[in-house]
């Protein structure tokens, strides 16, 4: 499809980029397309172009790559565009996870809620409405794919801001199925789930076997005491009587009894914070193997998969095919009980008219008020990145329940706004 045009935004990601192009490549239907990748690390852009060019080699693939300067090069007649920034890299996710535990607060990811998910909000929200503003003049009818965290407040503001088509992806329900497979002892592509919810908080509201129903056998198991590996999840599947996803790091986030002091800040639960210093030697690693292969001094001997559906979804777009995907959009009914304007993460089925919510199964009172009280903090913090109001910035913070006081909440917001200084928009200086 000579015509297809793909804006990569935030290109400079080793992972997510290397897995996209490497998707791109090897899809028959985007044979022609041109990628175009910016990011505000250009070295890194054109690093990713080199590797990208070399796994087109190999696949034999009429794909264009191109590194561009600015932003509105690549968004220039784009048909999708991918995003997947990340202000202030690694170092500003560790400052989101020290500085509230400076101050008494754990949290496990510290990149969708609590405060560390609020503070890479405040940096995220006015970029990626930006990007669809400029979306909005130079490629109105792509649509936005992101992944970038806090996925529901980006697709909020996004919303709210813009009349851009946009959705949210996250692969979290894939490995929380590929470990229900493991757990259950059946092959991974005879499981199947359906799960409705909210961003890192969704539920299973379907687990299939092959056809059958196949929660007995998952309660079964949970109730085995050398079987759980996911003990915060096993206990919400008990309370509620359905399993959440995407795994007990994030899930145990939404409710902080898991990581206060009396669970001994998550490790009666078996939480602990994730190691950010423990994954530099990783990332360097793979840095240099990219450098490596964009020089030629490293065979490319098999292409990688992503794992992630988005160029599914563009090639169901592009041809009409009616695939069911999980998506971050708008409610519009999917979910009874919720604002019909709500983000939030359910099948969508996915063809040239875009994306469309399906009806899901109703969810218990108890989950959808828990569901109700988040979405209600999201557009809370929404409202913060987008107005650079400090009140609602502390407003936010008080209502999350991982900040246990007044005093904490000033505290943390004053670390987070120092910390981060140079990555904040004007408004919050």
């Amino acid at each position: 499809m000579a015509n297809v045009k793909i804006a990569m935004i935030g290109a400079g990601s080793m992972t997510f980029s290397r897995g996209l192009i490497a998707d791109v490549v090897q899809c028959k239907a985007l044979q022609g397309a041109t990628l175009a990748l910016y990011d505000i690390d250009f070295p890194r852009a054109e690093l990713m172009v080199a590797v990208g060019r070399r796994y087109a080699e190999v696949a034999g693939a009429d794909v264009t790559l191109e590194a561009v300067p600015s932003r509105r090069a690549a968004l220039e007649g784009a048909s999708f565009v991918t995003c997947t920034i990340a202000v202030g890299g690694m170092d500003a996710w560790m400052a989101d996870m020290k500085v509230p535990q400076e101050h008494g607060i754990t949290q496990t990811v510290a990149d969708s809620v609590g405060p560390g998910g609020i503070s890479r909000a405040l940096r995220h929200v006015p970029v990626l409405v930006e990007v669809a503003r400029d979306m909005d003049k130079l490629c109105p009818d792509a649509w936005m794919l992101n992944y970038t965290n806090p996925m529901s407040c980006l697709c909020i503001a996004i919303r709210r801001e813009t009349p851009v088509n946009a959705v949210g992806l996250c692969h979290g329900l894939f490995g929380t199925v590929a470990r229900l497979a493991e757990l259950l002892d059946v092959p991974r592509d005879e499981l199947s789930a359906e799960a409705a919810g909210i961003n890192h908080l969704t539920w299973i509201t379907t687990l299939q076997r092959a056809g059958e129903d196949a929660y007995p056998l998952l309660r079964q198991r949970l109730a085995g005491e050398d079987t759980v590996a996911q003990p915060v999840s096993a206990k919400l599947c008990e309370i509620y009587g359905l399993y959440p996803s995407p795994g007990d790091r994030h899930v145990a986030e939404f409710f902080p009894h898991f990581l206060s002091t009396t669970a001994d800040d998550g490790k009666k639960w078996g939480l602990e914070p994730i190691d950010l210093e423990e994954r530099a030697p990783h990332r360097a690693e793979s840095a240099d193997e990219l450098r490596a292969i964009a020089a030629g001094d490293q065979a490319v001997e098999e292409l990688p998969k992503s794992g992630e559906r988005a160029v599914d979804i563009m090639v169901a777009m592009l041809q009409d095919a009616s695939e069911l995907h999980v998506v971050n959009m708008p409610n519009h009914g999917a979910i009874g009980g919720l604002p019909d304007d709500a983000i939030v993460e359910v099948t969508g089925l996915v063809s040239a008219a875009g994306i469309r919510t399906l009806a899901m199964p109703s969810l218990s009172p108890g989950i959808l008020g828990v569901l109700g009280a988040w979405i209600e903090r999201q557009e809370l913090t929404a409202d913060a990145a987008l107005t650079g109001d400090r009140r609602l910035a502390l407003q936010a913070l008080l209502a999350d329940p991982l900040v246990p006081s007044v005093e904490a909440a000033e505290r943390v917001l004053d670390g987070l706004l120092s910390a981060h200084s140079a990555h904040l928009p004007d408004f919050w200086l």
